[in-house]
């Protein structure tokens, strides 16, 4: 449950209306927490400019704080109000991606001094996006400050990408706004462009390839020795249903096949029962049905899901990234 007013209230599950947004945006800008969709998950959300509020979101998450948050402006103009651009490189970087929004990419750019260490994971840089979905736009617009905004899920489990997935986190948000389901259904691109090389930190929807001939110039890959306070998603058992996934080849001889599912792009060829994401190998379609499958998943009480290797070397970027931290290697 969570307090409003001094009494303890259940969340509500309602529709965008107009009326409800303003519900939204007047909770936020109270200290409360309220979940809304965007195009990539559902964010879970705070008034970024209050530290008591912001602390609520790792505590409904049971978030560890050197993850820092992303930040939701509504506006490019509102990005003077978070983030120090007086670096010149900086800026001219910034000024050539910035058409990318609204959109699933986050920029790495240096913190103003309004916006709470809190957020940052104590770093003097910050994560910051335009989310392009009319209902987070509209709540932005309407709050006129900052929202900072994870996925609204307990911390390393799978993202949510409905608002009925939200419901996990019911005793700690005052109000979910409906979206339906998530357009992009990944967590944002998170680039680094505060360094001598644009660095990927979180791979999304938006690749290495749309960014460099963008910015035209080399951007590189994270590795796996990188300060993991730096971004979200950089933690190396991340994404991870309940439901233990394992390659095919290594599920245990002992296991009845009723008690596991196959998960692929393909229908299996074996005695599971599969769960596609894409037959037609479309990416957009694998990304946006990722995550809501691994969570029907969890609803059916398998013991194991299955991935063939070869076909899981075959992914792209930000789907295997998700599935290696789901699996934790």
């Amino acid at each position: 449950m969570c307090k409003r007013n001094g009494q303890q209230t259940q969340s509500s599950l309602v529709e965008a209306t107009k009326d409800n947004i303003l519900l939204a945006a007047k909770l936020l800008r109270n200290g409360e927490l309220v979940a809304f969709p965007t195009e990539t998950v559902y964010g879970l959300g705070a008034n970024a400019l209050l530290e008591d509020a912001v602390s609520k979101i790792f505590k409904a998450k049971k978030r560890p704080k050197t993850n820092p948050i992303i930040l939701h402006i509504g506006s490019f103009e509102q990005i003077t109000l978070v983030a120090d651009l007086e670096n010149l490189k900086i800026f001219n970087r910034l000024n050539k991606v910035k058409d990318l929004w609204p959109g699933p990419i986050s920029l790495i750019l240096p913190k103003s001094k309004r916006i709470p260490y809190s957020v940052t994971a104590g770093k003097e840089t910050l994560a910051i996006r335009i989310p392009d979905h009319p209902i987070a736009l509209s709540l932005l617009q309407i709050c006129n400050f900052p929202i900072a905004a994870p996925s609204a899920n307990k911390s390393g489990y799978v993202s949510p990408t409905s608002a009925e997935h939200v419901l996990d986190l019911a005793e700690s948000v005052s109000l979910i706004l409906n979206g339906n389901q998530c357009k992009v259904g990944i967590e944002s691109t998170v680039l680094d462009i505060t360094q001598s090389k644009p660095i990927i930190l979180r791979e999304g929807a938006i690749t290495k390839n749309i960014l460099e001939n963008i910015l035209n110039e080399e951007v590189q890959k994270v590795t796996n020795s990188v300060d993991k306070s730096l971004s979200p998603g950089l933690h190396l058992k991340h994404y991870t249903p309940k439901t233990k996934i394992i390659f095919e080849h290594n599920l245990p001889k002992t296991v009845l096949n009723s008690k596991v599912c196959f998960l692929g792009i393909r229908k299996n060829s074996n005695q599971y029962k599969s769960f596609v994401l894409s037959e037609n190998n479309a990416i957009d379609e694998i990304r946006r049905n990722l995550y809501s499958t691994l969570r029907k998943i969890d609803q059916l009480n398998f013991e194991y899901i299955v991935i063939d290797k070869q076909e899981f070397d075959s992914l792209e970027p930000a789907v295997l990234d998700r599935l290696s931290r789901a699996l934790n290697i």
